[in-house]
Parts: C-alpha cells; sequence; structure tokens
C-alpha cells in the first residue's frame, strides 16, 4: 500500500514556487490515504517523548511512519531544496521549513504582482490598449504562479488603471466578468478614438477649404475666398488661380441681368396684386 502511494506521489512535479500551492494539497492527500497526516500537521514524535517517554514502542513506531511521511516529501523536492533540509529529523520540521521559504516566495512574489498593478495608469484614451495588454499579461503570469486574486481585485485594477474618461463609462454588474469588461473597454475607446479623430479631421478640411464662392454671384465678387485668413494664403490662391478679366466682366453682366429680370417680374407682381 505505502509502496503504491509513495509511485503515485514520486509522478507529481518537483515543488517550485509556481506550483507550491498544488504541490502542498496533493501532499496532503497523498499523505492522508495513508494515514500520515498528522506527522506533517504536529511533531508526534517529540510529544510522544515529552508524553510517554517510557514508551518506547509507540516512539519506535511513531518514527517509522514518520520516516514514510518524509520520503513522501523528499521525493518531490530538488537536490537543493534537499540540502537546505537535511539536519531535519521530522516530517513536520521539514514541511514547516518548506512552507516557510515558498509562502515567503509567493507573498514576495505576490507583492510584486500588486505593486506594477497599482503603478499602471493609463494617462489618455490612447494608452488604453497598451495598459489593458499589460493587466492581462500581469494576471496570466499570477495564474501561472497560483498567485490568484478575486474577480473584485482585478476589477478594481482594471478600473483605477484607466483614466477619468473612461472610468465615468465603465458600467460594472453581476454578469460582468474580467474578460467581458476588458473587451468592452477596448471596443467603446477604440470607438470613441475613431470618433474623436474623424471629427478633428473635418475641422481641418473646413478650415483648408480654398474653394470661392460661386463666381455668378454678384455678392460673392467683394467677398473673401472661404479659408483665406492671411496675405500668404491670398496670394497662393490667386497664383492658383489667375485673374480673367473678361470672365469678370462677364460675370458682372450677367449677374445685374438676373437682378433686371427679377425686378421686373417683381413689379408685375405687384401691379397684379393692386389691381
Amino acid at each position: 500500500m505505502f509502496a503504491n502511494n509513495q509511485n503515485e506521489v514520486m509522478n507529481y512535479n518537483v515543488i517550485i514556487n509556481k506550483n507550491y500551492n498544488v504541490w502542498l494539497s496533493r501532499l496532503e492527500v497523498s499523505l492522508t490515504s495513508m494515514n500520515l497526516k498528522e506527522f506533517i500537521e504536529n511533531d508526534v514524535i517529540e510529544q510522544l517523548k515529552k508524553e510517554n517517554p517510557n514508551d518506547k514502542a509507540r516512539i519506535k513506531e511513531a518514527i517509522m511512519q514518520d520516516s514514510k511521511a518524509q520520503m513522501v516529501i523528499f521525493n518531490t523536492i530538488n537536490i537543493e531544496t534537499h540540502n537546505s533540509i537535511r539536519n531535519l529529523k521530522t516530517a513536520y520540521s521539514i514541511l514547516k521549513k518548506l512552507k516557510e521559504k515558498y509562502e515567503e516566495d509567493l507573498n514576495e512574489s505576490m507583492e510584486k504582482w500588486m505593486s506594477n498593478l497599482r503603478l499602471l495608469k493609463a494617462k489618455n484614451k490612447k494608452e488604453v490598449f497598451n495598459i489593458l495588454n499589460e493587466i492581462e499579461e500581469i494576471y496570466s503570469n499570477m495564474e501561472e504562479n497560483n498567485l490568484n486574486l478575486s474577480k473584485e481585485e482585478k476589477t478594481k485594477f482594471i478600473y483605477n488603471a484607466m483614466p477619468s474618461c473612461t472610468q465615468m463609462k465603465i458600467v460594472i454588474d453581476n454578469d460582468t466578468t474580467v474578460d467581458s469588461l476588458i473587451k468592452k473597454i477596448r471596443e467603446f475607446t477604440k470607438y470613441e478614438i475613431y470618433m474623436e479623430d474623424t471629427s478633428k479631421i473635418r475641422r481641418i478640411e473646413s478650415k483648408q477649404d480654398t474653394r470661392p464662392d460661386d463666381p455668378m454671384d454678384i455678392d460673392s465678387i467683394n467677398r473673401k475666398y472661404k479659408g483665406i485668413n492671411n496675405q500668404k494664403q491670398r496670394s497662393d490662391y490667386k497664383g492658383k488661380h489667375p485673374y480673367n478679366k473678361e470672365e469678370f466682366l462677364y460675370a458682372i453682366q450677367l449677374s445685374i441681368l438676373k437682378r433686371t429680370v427679377n425686378i421686373i417680374f417683381l413689379k408685375k407682381r405687384v401691379n397684379i396684386i393692386n389691381f
């Protein structure tokens, strides 16, 4: 029975920071199935020596069982880790040392990632995409190392990393997941940037419109060309559109003729009404 369980444990990945939590959980399950879990929860041998120092048989049996628990642990650690615990005599003291080492490393790793998340902040909409990419990468690295954050914690970091103009548009409800939130932020930020860029282009095009008014309109003759705000622009325009005296005079004559016809037409309407 012991051999089978031991072989099963030996097939586990060697303990490292990345899989520490999984390793500990599987170790506890295996030792429980072998009725050896108490040897990592308490220093059984030391307790027996204090309580029943003369009960040599029980102490001897406890030492044998404790050795089995130690063997399970030894089979899942590398040589470097083994050297750091080689002077420890019980499964309890060995696991205690390993917990101190790996849990301290995990806490340091957790604090490092949390610190990185707190520092992330998009200054404007165009920085949102890079910031979201960095957040996703950190979350992925944390999960790979079994450093898990709750949905609320992840959501809070995302919200805090967004510019205020984006924060105002974030809506979070019970159905919102971390992935769906990131997707929504990307989509409406992309749309807003597109609309803003389109609006800017239209304003620029409007300012740069140098087309003259209809030359057939007499009122446009003395009107400034649209979009021409200084002498240089007017000179540039004239250079591209040379003055033609004959066309100019023709436009004046045609405009006068149009106005004359309109006046005659209006007089006739007035006479008809008075009649």
